[in-house]
């Protein structure tokens, strides 16, 4: 932009435009608007002006004093350095494999640990399997899941819980790098309470549409206790789209092959407008975000915990993981298995670090146990 009057106030001002408007044309580029949801974006976009501000009034100051005995080539070679220095330390942070940003979690009476230093909000240990398929979506997900004859030795354990189900994504319509987290667990404390548990979280991605950083927010938690003992049998999960503006949580309790409780509600939630009204499901490439996969793991079952109960004492069973396609309940024809720190439902964001010395066994038909035994499987092995 051409200089109107280099000792004026006219020429100040035209510079510092000329030094953000960059920055305003990359927030209007950004910007997926109209939308009747998309609200909150005064204090992000104008967090990032100042931030273009602070950057452009240094090259003002250097430039308009160059003359006074500082080379004409120091404020080309400072712009240039800055900028090297912002993107190596940027892109190193983004792309370290040991990044964590796991989402939120909060239990009342329970061990909330920090596992990296790099981590967003408190983690729990996770192991899963995901659905080894490309992307597709659906409406209803599933899945059985029974903890056998599982003991957890309170004294050795403490505010400690062992829980199993499935996660799922759910992008958002008209936002850059919006996307929510959906669980459907069951869950036994240490001191052997048993209950069925609903978590709803969403995340944004490091871009303009997200206010220049990452954020996360733990939307939606609702727990229901179950009888003792229910979780020795099987216990049926699922999570569906009631409506475009509900999604619901329901479980019942298998007795034995022929008998069953009826489908219980246990869980409500709204969902935010800006939402799309389906599931992801499947793998998705979404590049060096998440490394070292690259992909996204939309569909997860696994287990977790507050921190790793090192014993042979439990034995997670999950059997028939499965979603709707084409109007049909089925099974998910194919999983592999991904460690916590790796378990991506979107870009950077897990549900957990990883839950170290679990693994797994494939009994057949669509089941697979979680257990303890000191080694983990390396990511994306076959499950079936």
């Amino acid at each position: 932009m051409m200089i109107l009057d280099r000792g004026s106030f006219k020429g100040f001002v035209s510079k510092l435009i000329a030094g953000t408007s960059g920055v305003v044309a990359g927030i209007l580029l950004s910007l997926n608007l109209p939308c009747e949801a998309c609200s909150g974006y005064f204090l992000p976009v104008l967090s990032i002006l100042c931030l273009a501000i602070a950057f452009t009034l240094p090259a003002i100051y250097l430039e308009r004093h160059s003359s006074r005995g500082i080379s004409k080539r120091l404020p080309g070679v400072l712009a240039t350095s800055t900028i090297i220095i912002t993107i190596i330390l940027l892109w190193g942070f983004f792309l370290t494999s040991n990044y964590e940003a796991s989402v939120v979690n909060s239990f009342v009476g329970v061990s909330q640990t920090t596992f990296s230093p790099l981590e967003v909000g408190h983690s729990f240990v996770y192991s899963a399997g995901y659905l080894a398929i490309p992307r597709v979506t659906s409406h209803s997900v599933g899945i059985n899941v029974s903890f056998g004859n599982s003991t957890i030795d309170e004294q050795r354990f403490p505010h400690d819980f062992l829980a199993a189900g499935l996660g799922d994504q759910s992008p958002n319509c008209c936002k850059d790098g919006l996307d929510l987290a959906y669980r459907a667990d069951v869950i036994e404390f240490s001191n052997g309470t048993e209950a069925v548990l609903a978590r709803a979280w969403w995340a944004c991605d490091l871009n303009v549409a997200c206010g220049g950083y990452s954020w996360q927010q733990l939307l939606h938690i609702q727990s229901s206790t179950l009888p003792s003992g229910s979780l020795s049998r099987w216990v049926e999960l699922e999570m569906n789209w009631t409506s475009p503006n509900l999604i619901q949580w329901f479980y019942r309790i298998h007795y034995d092959v022929r008998n069953a409780t009826g489908w219980n509600l246990y869980s409500s939630f709204t969902p935010p407008k800006i939402e799309n009204h389906a599931w992801d499901a499947g793998l998705y490439y979404v590049g060096e975000g998440n490394q070292p996969t690259l992909y996204a793991y939309f569909y997860q079952f696994g287990v977790s915990s507050a921190y790793p109960i090192t014993a042979s004492t439990w034995h997670v069973y999950e059997q028939c993981p499965k979603i709707v396609l084409n109007g049909t309940w089925q099974c998910i024809p194919k999983a592999g298995f991904i460690n916590g720190v790796h378990s991506f439902w979107k870009v950077l964001y897990t549900f957990g670090e990883s839950y170290e010395g679990v693994s797994y066994s494939y009994l057949g038909d669509h089941e697979v146990e979680f257990y303890y035994n000191g080694t983990s499987p390396a990511d994306e092995t076959s499950i079936w």
